[in-house]
């Protein structure tokens, strides 16, 4: 369970999204700014997620903070991650209550951030975050196995 936490905070950090640099330059996530919630049944019945995007500490930065709590309010999980562009790329580092600090590769292509974590010899995974046509932010998350991508959760986020 601790890992598909870990999995689950790094897949609400790494981003595709489509509509993402709509109005601005590609691979300009501003259209993330603010703060989405949306149900998180993959945690524990009732659960809600968080995702808060603001400016870092410099023009360059994006921070993303990610919560998920049960159904009475309590803190199941926490993450934290901070974008830098270079480029047409990304690179991230992610914290969260696991005790987990981790660099984090992510790439813009497409109308979309792909946030990619994890090693070949341990776990990989990767997320994508989709805006969509009515405003929301689709979450999707996957981890590699035996060379394959498989889903292990997906959410639906709208702003607060």
């Amino acid at each position: 369970m601790r890992q598909l936490k870990w999995m689950a905070g790094l897949a609400a950090v790494m981003i595709s999204a489509s509509g993402i640099a709509e109005n601005n330059s590609p691979g300009d996530l501003s259209n993330l700014k603010g703060t989405w919630s949306a149900d998180c049944p993959t945690f524990a019945p009732g659960a809600r997620c968080s995702l808060r995007w603001t400016d870092g500490l410099h023009k360059n930065l994006l921070r993303v903070a990610y919560q998920v709590r049960n159904a009475a309010g309590n803190r199941l999980f926490a993450g934290e991650g901070v974008y830098q562009r270079t480029d047409d790329n990304f690179t991230v580092f992610w914290n969260d209550t696991n005790g987990s600090l981790h660099p984090l590769k992510a790439t813009y292509a497409d109308g979309a951030l792909t946030t990619y974590w994890g090693r070949a010899e341990t776990e990989e995974g990767k997320t994508r975050y989709k805006l969509n046509a009515e405003g929301g932010l689709t979450v999707t998350d996957w981890v590699k196995k035996n060379g394959s991508w498989h889903q292990f959760m997906h959410a639906d986020y709208q702003r607060d």
